[in-house]
């Protein structure tokens, strides 16, 4: 330390700790709530047993990593390389403003005297409350055996471990602890001192209330086909943070099953399923989709179609136990497909994955839920690069309007000149390719006939009229070709221009 001499140091440390686990058990009753019971098990790993413990749990997820501080660190000069890459270096993010100094400024005034601690012990306390460690880690409070000085600061240091123990009075969440919230973490502070010794673990009751819920039959195609599972829609009135943990089902004193939730905040509301509930059955059945042109619209010369996609499912329940039933449907939420649901009740909750809709089923009866579902579909289509066919089937939609069809038939109109003018083409084409194959016979001939034979005069005199009819045929093979072109850019020109 620097200066001259000598002061009293006060020294706490944190000490690494097994996280701490739950585990639940929900009595139902037939006019009663649902009563729900809640223990952590908490775990002394250490060698030394623990007396009189003041013991707070503390749950939530904060980001926790290990870093080596003890070892020296050198840093390397980079290699550089001639201008071949570059390559990106891990980013990290710097701290918020103000925070840093006011923590300096608290341990300046912790060592001017004992009046200025306080404000040390407010800013330990928030420090001394998150004891449990990471993601639900329980700690022990302050070894007061880890504090020397004289008998001042000795109470100061009792009065730190007795933060760890306090009560934030925010209501009991258990016959044994105290619930509270800590910013984004949730804390139980175990009202008596715990006695636990090493290598020993221990239940400690954290929550003990009566919970609103509604007892449900909650059916999933996708998790049992036929039957739906017994289950429990209750909502978190104890006031505390339930953390994730096994729950074990009583249907009054009988044991009904077991099931399992995930981190429940205070007032929210949560499913479980603990059991298959063979006296109700359910048979899914897909019914006919339809789909339906709904418009038809032309912009130069591409016409968009939009068509509504309407997909039916019908769930058929038949209640064969002796009670009536809540049923829950989970049907799939498919809104990222742009399915909505239509002609159908609304659910009473809907997910990221599934719709939850609820019906009653009397016991005895049958039923059936539909659930209708639409999407519309859009389809663009380019005139140009289509047939006769596809126009005329535009042309007979009864959705288009009366000035897109009067335009399309105008278009094949149009596009008579276009294709007379190919038809002609072709025409002239193959009759070159017959001349050019009827030449290279004679041609062949010629070599092997005699010149004094009479034929050869006669071959030689129709070599030069299919000459002369060629270059007749050529030349009109060159107009017909810009004929075609011209026809062709007149329909091309009127298609791109169509439009209502």
């Amino acid at each position: 330390f620097a200066g001259d001499g000598q002061r009293k140091v006060q020294v706490g440390y944190v000490v690494e700790a097994p996280i701490w686990k739950t585990s639940y058990r929900m009595v139902l009753a037939d006019k009663e709530k649902p009563y729900l019971q809640g223990w952590a098990m908490v775990e002394n790993p250490t060698d030394e047993d623990w007396a009189g413990v003041k013991m707070a749990l503390v749950s939530g997820r904060p980001i926790s990593f290990k870093m080596d501080l003890y070892n020296p660190l050198y840093i390397n000069r980079p290699t550089v390389e001639p201008e071949l890459f570059a390559s990106l270096r891990p980013v990290t993010y710097r701290g918020g403003f103000g925070k840093e100094n006011e923590e300096r400024q608290a341990l300046k005034d912790a060592v001017d005297g004992v009046e200025k601690s306080k404000k040390l012990q407010e800013q330990v306390r928030g420090r001394s409350e998150g004891l449990g460690g990471p993601a639900g880690k329980a700690a022990p409070a302050f070894d007061r055996n880890a504090f020397q000085g004289n008998d001042q600061d000795a109470k100061h240091a009792r009065d730190l471990a007795a933060e760890l123990g306090r009560r934030p009075n925010l209501g009991v969440a258990g016959n044994a602890a105290t619930a509270g919230a800590l910013g984004d973490f949730f804390q139980y502070t175990i009202d008596h001192p715990v006695t636990l010794g090493r290598q020993k673990s221990a239940m400690l009751p954290i929550v003990g209330k009566e919970v609103e819920g509604q007892k449900v039959s909650i059916y999933n195609q996708g998790v049992q086909k036929t039957h739906p599972l017994l289950g429990l829609k209750f909502k978190n009135t104890s006031g505390a943070h339930l953390n994730q943990g096994p729950i074990t089902v009583f249907e009054g004193s009988v044991y009904a099953g077991d099931t399992r939730v995930l981190d429940v905040q205070p007032n929210e509301e949560r499913l479980v399923s603990y059991a298959i509930d063979l006296g109700t059955e359910v048979d899914p059945q897909v019914g006919p989709g339809t789909q339906k042109i709904t418009s038809v619209k032309a912009v130069r010369g591409i016409v968009t179609t939009k068509t509504k996609l309407t997909e039916e499912k019908k769930y058929r329940i038949i209640n064969r136990s002796q009670t009536d039933r809540t049923l829950l449907i989970e049907h799939a939420n498919r809104t990222n497909q742009q399915f909505k649901i239509i002609d159908t009740e609304k659910p009473v909750e809907d997910t990221p994955d599934v719709y939850r809709f609820q019906t009653a089923v009397k016991t005895g009866e049958t039923k059936t839920f539909t659930v209708k579902e639409e999407k519309e579909i859009a389809n663009s289509v380019t005139l140009t690069n289509n047939s006769d066919d596809t126009i005329r089937y535009f042309i007979n939609l009864a959705e288009a309007s009366p000035e897109l069809k009067q335009q399309l038939t105008q278009a094949l109109k149009v596009k008579e000149s276009w294709d007379f003018s190919r038809r002609e083409l072709t025409q002239v084409i193959s009759d070159l390719q017959r001349l050019n194959q009827d030449q290279d016979r004679i041609r062949k001939n010629l070599r092997e006939t005699p010149k004094e034979a009479e034929v050869y005069a006669t071959y030689l005199k129709k070599l030069s009229d299919q000459e002369k009819e060629i270059d007749t045929l050529t030349a009109k093979q060159k107009k017909l070709m810009d004929d075609e072109f011209k026809a062709r850019k007149k329909y091309d020109d009127y298609l791109a221009n169509i439009g209502d």
